[in-house]
């Protein structure tokens, strides 16, 4: 679902016929699942942080992204949004962008859930800034707000990323009672 949402968004916003009934004054969602279909279990616990990249922008009726103006100088193009090392690449330069956009955290609900609400249109660059238990980082991922699908714009995005493997816990041996001192 998250590798069709980043594969649907760039073409959708080249489209001049699909990018009039775009409405730029609303705002979008994003709901994260984080789920280990393997074990059968939701990712408990951890954080996820958005950031904002780009904003949504037409020029003589196609649509396309602007960095904001934290990321305008990061060198980095948004040609091709399929491009799985285009969000490593952005994680890379969040050093440089200022404190004042840090991004917007939630924590990861007990059904591995998270949602972000009344975020204005744009790119949004997702990053698990604390790790659920037991389990390592997802890799960051890139949400386009809208999302073009057969039926219109979503402003609602669901993303299911694939989870991080498991960590293996490990307990440490209990420390050896000390000696008596000498009398």
């Amino acid at each position: 679902a998250l590798c069709m949402a980043v594969c649907c968004a760039l073409p959708a916003l080249a489209a001049p016929a699909a990018s009039a009934n775009i409405d730029l004054s609303r705002t979008g969602s994003m709901n994260v699942t984080l789920y280990d279909h393997q074990n059968d279990v939701p990712l408990r616990g951890g954080a996820l942080t958005v950031y904002k990249v780009a904003d949504v922008a037409r020029t003589n009726g196609d649509l396309h992204f602007v960095y904001t103006a934290d990321f305008t100088g990061c060198g980095i193009a948004l040609g091709d949004l399929t491009d799985s090392t285009l969000a490593d690449q952005l994680v890379k330069y969040l050093p440089a962008v200022p404190a004042r956009a840090a991004g917007t955290t939630h924590k990861i609900s007990e059904q591995g859930i998270v949602s972000f609400d009344a975020l204005p249109l744009g790119l949004y660059l997702v990053v698990q800034t604390e790790n659920s238990k037991g389990y390592e980082a997802i890799n960051s991922f890139l949400v386009s707000l809208p999302m073009a699908d057969e039926s219109g714009w979503l402003y609602t995005v669901d993303a299911t990323p694939k989870v991080g493997a498991p960590t293996q816990e490990v307990t440490p041996p209990e420390p050896e009672k000390p000696s008596e001192p000498d009398k």
